[in-house]
Parts: structure tokens; sequence; C-alpha cells
């Protein structure tokens, strides 16, 4: 920028005078001033400095400030300055650069994306072929030899020292041929190798360099068709995990109206400076990796998250069926995903998905197990205050019988109902029947220690031998209701006896078969009992009772008072 000047007078005679308007006033500058501090040069340098800041003050009044003005203003300050080699080239900038292969080779430098060539596979596969024929050629010719000296010299096949004392030495030439023939071929498979195990270009690269040449043309036309091979490219830079993703995300930016700042947040300053074509633009992959990183964290907390949002908000909790399908949809989901943007190998895939699973079922188990919130109590009114008038349950017949309370009967008939089904050989049961099978289960859900099931059988056919044995349809036994409650009730008030009133619990029992007499009890002791509880029980299942009772000892003997003890303790009457 040059510097402001001003209109001056000079007359003749006073070389250099000057004047210079500062600050509204004028001063003559004499041509020798030094005596008062001020010099020509301190004046000249207020002047400019005065008129600079009014020129910079009109300009920016005129100028509009808006995003593009900012970005562009960032962009400018914070481009680096170049720095040329010694020869003034700047190696990283591309249109440094002679056009031609210097600039192509410029390009194809600046981005490891385009470092890419072409891998010759035709070529290499003619000259493998080549080489592997005449070996097979050199293989014919030392068969031939061996079949030769078999007939004529056996000897030489078995010494090597042998063989080469006979003029001429053919085999050993032939053989020295052969090692080299293999050199060549050894070392063609490992550069075929290589070139196999190395990626295609992806077409996203490919097309970016086919354009560049396009449109700027550096090599002369026939030099320039190599790039049409697009099959037979290969990528010299090994790609990143989620490589499409990361062109994706370029692509989204290239799309964006705001440029300016998309450059300054994903681009450094070196990669400005590269080169001034417009169609070319890079973006720094650390960043592009950044924003690619946070992208997938928030996708990955979404595919986990989502369904168990679902699961909670939604009134699915309770239908199998559509929340296996949520799990199936979200966990196909997430499998997807990590085959996406990952390179997990297939036994990593499996492994991953079944934690996905797990981690599903069990938010999902919790979810459903929620516990449901209790209604909201209501305060109570002045009518309703004072004490709690709650009625209590009723002590039924049946527990009044067995000696239980009526909460207990409640929590009996709750563990019963459980097991209950109705039958068609027991149409009066109200409350159904239960399987004998199930009468332990019931006994355990009830809290109290089951029998065995050879000791339940025995109890069961004591307090109801017809009850156990009705059923026509099946084998299988069933219990009725009472017979159920007179069991629990058994087992609870042994729970609660002491051996002193057990013993006092079976002299009493004992009395009441024998009539208050000291025993034995004998079968018409059984029958007057059967008389007094208006059972109609035969007198050959009383025989069979004693017979049970006192060991097969006879009818006539009677039950003692230890047996008649045993007895009940086997059927859990009292402890065992």
């Amino acid at each position: 920028m040059s510097s402001p000047t001003s209109e001056t007078s000079s007359p003749a005679g006073v070389p250099g005078d000057a004047i210079i308007t500062i600050d509204g006033t004028e001063k003559q500058d004499p041509g020798n001033s030094s005596s008062e501090g001020i010099t020509p040069a301190t004046l000249v340098e207020g002047s400019i400095r005065k008129r600079l800041s009014r020129l910079l003050a009109g300009q920016l009044q005129k100028i509009p400030i808006t995003a593009a003005y900012v970005s562009s203003s960032i962009i400018r300050r914070l481009r680096p300055i170049e720095n040329p080699n010694e020869n003034g080239l700047d190696i990283q900038r591309i249109d440094s650069h002679p056009l031609g292969y210097p600039r192509l080779a410029a390009f194809i430098n600046s981005d490891d994306n385009f470092m890419m060539c072409r891998r010759f596979g035709f070529l290499h596969t003619r000259v493998l072929l080549y080489r592997q024929d005449e070996l097979r050629e050199l293989e014919d010719k030392l068969v031939r030899l061996d079949k030769a000296d078999e007939e004529e010299y056996p000897i030489k096949l078995k010494s090597r020292e042998m063989d080469e004392a006979h003029e001429p030495c053919d085999r050993k030439d032939l053989i020295q041929e052969i090692d080299d023939k293999l050199k060549q071929y050894d070392e063609l498979v490992v550069r075929c190798k290589t070139f196999a195990s190395l990626k295609k270009t992806r077409d996203r690269d490919y097309n970016s360099l086919k354009f560049w040449i396009s449109n700027n043309k550096p090599l002369a036309r026939e030099e320039s068709e190599f790039i049409n091979c697009d099959e037979d490219f290969i990528s010299l830079a090994e790609a990143p995990e989620g490589v499409w993703f990361d062109g994706f995300i370029e692509d989204c930016l290239e799309k964006l109206p705001c440029r300016q700042l998309t450059k300054l947040l994903f681009s450094s300053p070196a990669q400005w400076r590269k080169t001034d074509d417009s169609y070319v633009r890079f973006y720094s992959k650390a960043r592009i990796d950044m924003l690619v990183r946070l992208m997938i964290c928030i996708l990955a907390c979404a595919i986990l998250m989502a369904p168990v949002a679902v699961l909670y908000t939604s009134n699915v909790t309770y239908n199998a069926s559509l929340k296996i399908i949520i799990i199936l949809l979200f966990t196909l989901l997430f499998c997807v995903a990590l085959c996406l943007f990952t390179k997990a190998r297939r036994q990593e895939v499996f492994a991953a998905t079944a934690a996905d699973d797990i981690s599903f079922i069990q938010a999902s188990s919790s979810i459903s197990s929620k516990p449901i919130k209790p209604p909201k109590r209501r305060n109570p009114t002045a009518a309703t205050a004072g004490p709690s008038t709650a009625r209590k349950p009723r002590q039924s017949k049946l527990a009044k019988e067995n000696n239980i309370t009526a909460q207990q009967e409640s929590d009996i008939k709750e563990a019963f109902s459980l097991f209950a089904q109705r039958h068609k050989d027991f149409p009066d049961e109200r409350e159904g029947v239960v399987p004998i099978l199930d009468v332990r289960r019931a006994l355990i859900a009830l809290g109290l220690p089951p029998p065995t099931p050879p000791t339940l059988t025995t109890l069961l056919q004591t307090l109801d031998p017809t009850s156990t044995s009705t059923s026509t349809s099946t084998s299988i036994g069933y219990a009725t209701y009472p017979t159920f409650l007179t069991l629990c009730a058994l087992t609870l008030q042994q729970q609660s006896q002491t051996p002193e009133s057990q013993t006092h619990e079976v002299q009493t029992a004992y009395s009441l078969f024998t009539a208050g007499g000291e025993g034995p009890i004998t079968l018409a002791h059984l029958k007057r009992v059967a008389r007094l509880l208006r059972e109609d029980v035969g007198e050959e299942l009383l025989r069979d009772m004693i017979l049970e009772a006192n060991g097969g000892a006879g009818v006539g003997r009677g039950v003692g008072r230890g047996e008649f003890e045993e007895v009940m303790r086997k059927a859990g009457v009292f402890g065992r």
C-alpha cells in the first residue's frame, strides 16, 4: 500500500520546506528544527498514522460484517506463510510444481487416499505362467536324464561324485539352471502374492484421481490412458475401519452452504495452501475421525437404550410376542452396526450379539418385575376417624375342629388353590382336589416341612382312606380340601408341641380308642369308634388296620400303646 502524501509549497532558496496539516493547525517546518525536538521524519510519520486511521475507519463503516466475512478473515490470518526450499519450490504445494508428472506426483502424494497404482495383474499372471512352463520343461529334461542313466549308468544315480566324474556332466548343469529358474519363480510368486493381498482402490478415491487428471490434463493423451483401467487399481495405504462412513461424512460436509466455516473446522492450515483449485478440498483425518467417533458413540447409546426405553414407557411389557419382536429388531440393528463400523471377525460379532441379547433380556425382566405402586391412602374424614373397624376373618367349623386360627386356614386355602383342579369323580368338592403328587409342593409353598412320599401316602390314607383311591380314570390319587387342611393342621401343631405335651396327647388319643381302659385296642374298639364317627368302614378293613399296626401279630392281640404311638408318628400326627 502506497503512503499518503500531501500538497507542499517550496519557495526558491528554501529547499525542503513543507506545510503538513496536523490536528487542524499549520506549522512551518524550517530546514533545521532539531532545536525544538521535531524532525521532518517525525511530522511525516504522524501525518501518515492519522490519515491511515481515518481511512480505515471510513472503510470499516462500508464493509458489512457477515459470517462469511468473519470466517474468510480468520482463514486469511491463519493461513501459514509458504516455506519454499532453497530452489524456491514449495514441495507440499501442488500448484508450485510444473504441470506434468511432477504435479501429478505432488497430487497423489498430497493424501494417503490417492496412493494407488495399477497392479498389472494380467502381466504378472503371464510372466508367472511363462516361468512355470520353463520349470516344467527343465523338470522333463531331468526326468529323461534320470531314465537314461538308469539303463546305461545306474551308478551315477547313486553317487554324486561318480556322476560329476563322467564327462559331460549334464545333470550338474541342469540342476544349476533349475535352481536359477526357481529363484526367479519364487521371487515372482512372492511379488504376485503381495499384490494380490492389496485391496482394490475405493471408487470414491479412484474417481477423485480420475477427475483431477481429466480437469488438469498433466500427461499426454496416450500416457493418461492408464487411469481408465479402474478394475486393476490397488490401494497402497491401508484403509481404516469404517472408511466408507468417513467418506459419507465428507460428502455431507460438501453439501453444507457454509463452506468457509466447514473448511475452518475440518481442515488444517497446512492443507489450505496445498492448492488453489476450487474443485479440490482436503479434510483433516483426525478431525473427521473425531466427528465420526462422536456419532458412533451416540448411535451405540441409542441402539442399547432405545429398546429399554420402549419397553419401559409402553404397554408391551406384558405382551411376550411383541417384546420378543422388539428385542429381535434392535439386536439385528446392533449386529448390522457392528459389522458396518468395525472390522470385527465372525466370532467377535457372535459374542457381542450374545452379550447384547443378554443385556436386553435382563433389562426386560427387570422392567417386567418392577413393583406396582400402591394406591394413595386417603386421609380419614371426621366420619371415619377413630379406631379401626375392619372385620377380622371368622373361624370356620373345619378350622375349629382342627384347632387352627382363621388366618392359618386362609393361608392353607390359598396354598391348596395353587394346585387344585376340578375332577369328574369329585363333583361335590367346591374347592377341587389336589393330586397326591402335588401335596408335597403345596406344603412347601405353605412353608411347612414336607414328609417323604411314602410317609405322605400313609398319612393321607390314614386321614381319609377313601378320597385317595376314588378316581377311576387314573391311578393317581387325589386329596380333598378337608384332608389337606387336616394334614396341615397336624403339621402346624406338631411344630408347636413339646415332648411332654406330645406324650400327654398320645395317652389321651389312646384312651379315646380304649374308652378309658388300659388297652390294647381291639377290633370291638375300632367298630365303636367307627359308629361314633358315622363312618361306614368294613370289618375286613378294620382287621387290616390292626395287623398293620401290630406288625401282623394277629387280630386278637390288638394294638398296644407303643404300637399306637408308632403308627401316629409314622402318619405325622406326632413328631418322628
